[in-house]
């Protein structure tokens, strides 16, 4: 199986990128395709489906198209998810996408906001999503070390447990 990881966090060594780290550790059996959000220019609808798609956008595209599924990993920032990563989700948006499956792990100090925000603009977009894809760490840059280890077993076992949730398609 191939996982497209999308971290919606440009910090070094931020919680959400630990939290990649830590899921790419679980699930080291499939195949991880990255890219960096930070590449992809401004959206603009009229370049959307066009001749002039950036090449960045083609790439990903591309990246997104080859994946079986989706693993999200994003900060909540002023009660929303990162501006940087919605923009990802309109270039990443295509016909190879629809009904894809889509995974979130939400690092953040609550992170509530930024669920209820994913799984709308998700579905939105004919990605498949729902709540049991989604993992609250509250707290997180507490509780994750910088290899991508925990701090508290208790979150060390619910997060693998999320992560052997995920299942190829």
């Amino acid at each position: 199986m191939k996982i497209l990881g999308v971290c919606g966090s440009l910090r070094n060594s931020s919680s959400n990128s630990l939290l990649m780290k830590a899921a790419k550790n679980e699930l080291e059996e499939y195949e991880w395709l990255n890219f960096d959000i930070s590449l992809l220019p401004y959206f603009d609808p009229d370049n959307q489906f066009s001749e002039q798609v950036p090449r960045a956008v083609l790439e990903t595209r591309s990246l997104a198209a080859q994946a079986d599924m989706i693993f999200i990993f994003s900060p909540e920032y002023a009660h929303g998810i990162p501006g940087i990563l919605k923009n990802a989700f309109e270039w990443i948006f295509h016909e190879h996408t629809q009904k894809k499956p889509v995974y979130v792990v939400i690092g953040s100090a609550e992170g509530e906001n930024a669920k209820n925000q994913l799984i709308e603009i998700l579905s939105t977009m004919d990605f498949q999503i729902d709540e049991k894809q989604i993992l609250l760490v509250k707290g997180a840059r507490s509780l994750v070390n910088l290899d991508g280890s925990f701090r508290d077993q208790a979150l060390k076992n619910r997060f693998s447990k999320f992560c052997k949730s995920i299942q190829p398609i």
